[in-house]
């Protein structure tokens, strides 16, 4: 466990045969206070595979009265790619908080923080709050990254209009918007299907313009969506006309804010 730190088996047993005869006493820990009997059975199951061992006989024995009658036993997984194991160990954490287990009492060993990426992206993801010693980069938080394109789309509209209808799209899709997928295909269509068939000296339908047409000027939902559909993409559209307005007004602290 401690190699990286520079510590090996072989330190100890040179020690040991160095001083062999010397009056050497050598005092054997076998009492261990931290675990159940089951992790510690378990844990001699694969320690005993070591080839260079000290004690090839060690047996250690739970001597914490809190711990060692526990009768949880661990379990053993085999996972086909690193992506199935992080999808099911993520479905077996919300199966816990959906059973009311607290999050507090869940724990993820792991060697590497680059191993618990994708995990822990499922598990914010999925609104499952976590607690890391990694030093976590802010650019690579789902929602920073969110907050990002949305800053790149209006920095784009502000220096010229329209140009960031490549990221508009994807910015619908985000959740706190609380459109449906198939609600913004049929608006994307739409566009498209306009576009194709007007005259051609006739300027092109941008999607902010379409917004406001369609959904804050519109006596009616002309694609015949529920009605909280027309007013969450209203929605979108007098927030986004805010911002860019906001942002030649602000700075960038007080946009975000």
């Amino acid at each position: 466990i401690f190699r990286f730190q520079g510590a090996n088996v072989e330190n100890i047993k040179n020690y040991i045969d160095k001083y062999t005869g010397d009056d050497l006493v050598k005092i054997t820990l076998d009492q261990n206070y931290r675990s159940s009997q089951h992790i510690l059975d378990a844990s001699k199951a694969v320690i005993s595979q070591n080839l260079l061992r000290l004690d090839a006989n060690k047996t250690l024995q739970a001597s914490n009265d809190l711990y060692a009658p526990l009768d949880s036993k661990p379990l053993l997984y085999a996972y086909q790619n690193a992506a199935h194991e992080s999808t099911h160990i993520a479905m077996q954490i919300k199966a816990l908080q959906q059973q009311g287990v607290a999050l507090q009492e869940i724990a993820i060993l792991y060697h590497k923080h680059a191993q618990a990426d994708d995990l822990m992206q499922w598990l914010q993801t999925n609104n499952i709050p976590i607690n890391t010693r990694k030093q976590a980069n802010a650019f690579d938080e789902v929602l920073i990254k969110k907050l990002v394109n949305i800053l790149r789309y209006i920095n784009f509209e502000l220096h010229k209009p329209n140009s960031g209808e490549h990221l508009l799209f994807e910015i619908l899709h985000y959740q706190f918007w609380g459109l449906a997928p198939i609600e913004i295909a049929a608006f994307a269509n739409h566009i498209t299907f306009t576009n194709n068939n007007q005259d051609y000296d006739k300027p092109k339908l941008q999607w902010r313009k379409a917004l406001i047409n369609q959904f804050v000027n519109a006596k009616n939902d002309l694609f015949s969506s529920p009605a909280n559909h027309a007013a969450a993409f209203a929605k979108v559209s007098n927030q986004i006309e805010a911002w860019i307005s906001k942002a030649v007004n602000l700075n960038l602290q007080q946009l975000i804010k």
